[in-house]
């Protein structure tokens, strides 16, 4: 970004960008505006002079309105875009925009948590005969409509545009994807393809189960335990599971499965096995997916099918699954067939806990 149109100061507090308006070609405008209003001025005050006050004389005095109206706003925009600067102001719990020292519309004042995403519009406008692109910076809200938060005379161009909407993204931790109209959408990833939850703030007063991540500590079966690395399942169904590798005080490793279902949390000890006796079929046709299993003289009856994306550590984009799950008859084991293609696939057994049995979580 130019150092003449933007100067930027980010630290530990908040983000700041501040925007000069001030371009040279203004000054011409100026000189218009002030013979333009010098012309009015001249006529309105030879129309006073002559004033008798009949009808005549009211409605040519009426008549300027619209030249004086035109006069003002030319020059009120001469100088604001001599003087006026663009402030705007992101920390953890804000967005402000500002216009000074002489107001002008698009002013703003938006909680962090209001803003769902960023992004450059291509907008395309006919002037006389002609088409003008412009690439204004927008807003999109979580429970309202996109804002034009800069216009592309306050940002400069397009280039400049992308880095504010990375600056603030950052600065506000927001996972970039495509938007409708945007510029360069097919680049981005899109909203289902992204891991959801990436941003979940956790109540240290209340840290449960679904909240387990890299780095969590926690009590289960006489022992500490660490987790040692996440893969997130984002199912279509709006359900979120995780698998998380956990190692204890003592060396020991598991498999911990964290099924989710609604606000339910339900897990499973795992162990991944390699020589399950699992017939092959293709995935893709449903009616040849087993509705029954067997595993060490057991039964296991398909319980649930789902499909989505899955997240391995600081993978923005993930993979498509889809997954198989067999309870027994009691319920409390499980066979869980993941797979990332039909060839690709993997099987764990699980056995059923209860979610009271994991305790003191923490995060290290």
């Amino acid at each position: 970004m130019s150092s003449n149109q933007v100067a930027i100061a980010n630290n530990e507090k908040q983000l700041k960008l501040s925007f000069r308006w001030y371009k040279p070609g203004i000054y011409t405008y100026l000189f218009f505006s002030i013979i333009w209003n010098c012309f009015v001025i001249l006529w309105v005050s030879a129309l006073s002079r002559d004033f008798n006050g009949d009808v005549f004389d009211i409605a040519s005095l009426l008549f300027p309105i619209g030249h004086v109206s035109v006069g003002i706003s030319t020059f009120y925009y001469c100088l604001c875009n001599i003087f006026n600067r663009t402030i705007v102001k992101v920390d953890n719990k804000k967005l402000t925009v500002r216009h000074r020292p002489f107001p002008w519309l698009g002013q703003y004042t938006l909680d962090a948590s209001e803003i769902e995403q960023l992004y450059i519009r291509k907008k395309t406008n006919s002037v006389e005969q002609d088409y003008v692109t412009q690439y204004p910076l927008m807003l999109k809200k979580k429970n309202g409509p996109s804002i034009e938060l800069l216009s592309e005379k306050v940002v400069g161009n397009k280039f400049n545009a992308k880095n504010i909407e990375r600056l603030i993204e950052e600065r506000l931790n927001i996972q970039d994807y495509a938007m409708p109209g945007e510029l360069d959408a097919e680049n981005k990833p899109k909203k289902d393809e992204l891991k959801r939850d990436r941003n979940k703030k956790i109540n240290p007063t209340a840290v449960s189960l679904s909240d387990l991540k890299d780095e969590f500590v926690f009590n289960y079966d006489l022992s500490s335990w660490v987790v040692n690395s996440t893969i997130q399942y984002d199912w279509v169904s709006g359900n979120t599971d995780k698998l998380l590798r956990v190692v204890s005080d003592g060396g020991g490793n598991k498999l911990l499965y964290l099924q989710k279902q609604m606000s339910i949390i339900t897990p499973w000890i795992e162990s991944r096995v390699e020589n399950f006796n699992y017939p092959t079929f293709d995935k893709s046709i449903v009616s040849r997916i087993p509705d029954t299993l067997e595993y060490d003289d057991e039964v296991y009856r398909l319980a649930k099918k789902a499909e989505g994306k899955l997240f391995r550590k600081d993978q923005k984009v993930g993979d498509n699954v889809s997954q198989s799950f067999y309870l027994n008859a009691e319920k409390n084991k499980s066979v869980r067939i993941v797979w990332l293609s039909d060839e690709n696939y993997s099987i764990y057994l699980g056995d059923k806990k209860e979610e009271r049995h994991f305790d003191n979580i923490l995060h290290v």
